[in-house]
């Protein structure tokens, strides 16, 4: 089970191997940072501990950069326990805290506080006031504490590196087959079914409305993909794979500008194909919308009628996309 703390002054005394970074998404390029450092732990009869920051510090001196993020800070959480990480650190990272030295970094937290035996970070990884730590200083600084390091190159996909600003990039283009590529599975948003306007329960195609989501929204269009429900069950679903008990679906996202005012905010529902729900059943329940494959953009029909015959159309490209063997 996974011990969050939430500063490093409550970390308990113990012997760790360490990796640092945002872990947004971890993606494909965290994910071999954790497998390293676990590595690192098993031969060295350590804990494995990921250290992370909150907010990012982009974040911090750039606030608007603060709704982009892949992940809440409860689904790292989650992910990261199902990567087998024994600690994680959520440093708050705040104005005192930004004016840390890379050399107090090291000294004072990673090897005083936190009791660093093995580091594992990105070869690009930097850290401290005006972010003057590197791996140079890494190298010189754990060969004379005798602190075991490894610097990981990156994890690449097409000719680019891997990173969490890269799958921004790609989900706002409506590009979720890559972004699913660096993430090593799709992009999972997260949210509690709430009343809509009801408008394709007149149609015949009834959808379930997510409330309020604390991660980025992909771009406007139509996707196909799966949902998970919570109903019954009393766990929350893994986020590296949809789990069984999901259902396939055909998603807008976007302000439905047929049946809707053109400025309307952006909002995420899922039709749930071959199921059926009583008209206030779903409202409540947690839900998980799997987002794997973009079939068009959004689109203002010239009537009700015709966004009907599309909706359709879009529900039979997803029932074929989603199929399981």
């Amino acid at each position: 089970m996974l011990h969050v703390y939430n500063t490093f002054y409550s970390v308990e005394k113990a012997n760790r191997s360490i990796t640092i970074g945002n872990f947004d998404g971890c993606h494909r390029g965290h994910q071999e940072l954790i497998t390293r450092a676990k590595i690192h732990a098993e031969r060295m009869g350590l804990r494995t501990m990921v250290v992370t920051f909150e907010p990012h510090p982009r974040a911090f001196f750039a606030p608007e950069l603060a709704a982009r993020r892949l992940f809440s800070p409860e689904q790292k959480e989650r992910i990261l326990e199902e990567f087998g990480v024994d600690e994680l650190l959520i440093q708050p990272f705040d104005a005192p805290f930004s004016k840390v030295s890379h050399e107090s970094f090291f000294s004072e937290i990673l090897e005083s506080r936190l009791g660093m035996k093995s580091l594992v970070v990105g070869d690009d990884f930097r850290f401290g006031f005006r972010r003057l730590g590197d791996t140079t200083f890494l190298v010189e600084r754990c060969r004379s504490s005798g602190a075991a390091l490894e610097i990981v190159p990156p994890e690449v996909y097409g000719v680019e590196q891997i990173s969490s600003s890269r799958i921004r990039r790609a989900l706002e283009a409506c590009h979720v087959e890559p972004a699913a590529a660096m993430l090593g599975r799709p992009y999972a948003i997260e949210g509690v079914v709430e009343s809509g306007a009801r408008i394709g329960r007149t149609l015949g195609i009834p959808t379930a409305n997510l409330g309020r989501v604390n991660q980025l929204v992909p771009g406007r269009g139509v996707y196909a993909g799966r949902v998970w429900l919570s109903g019954s069950f009393q766990y929350r679903p893994k986020l590296s794979t949809p789990p069984l008990e999901s259902f396939p679906a055909v998603f807008n996202v976007g302000s439905a500008p047929t049946v809707r005012h053109e400025h309307d905010s952006t909002k995420i529902e899922a039709h749930i194909i071959d199921q059926s729900f009583g008209a206030d059943e779903l409202y409540g329940q947690d839900a998980v919308f799997f987002l794997t494959q973009f079939i068009r953009p959004e689109k203002r029909f010239g009537s009700v009628g015709e966004l009907k015959a599309q909706i359709l159309d879009d529900i039979e490209t997803a029932r074929r996309l989603t199929a399981r063997d």
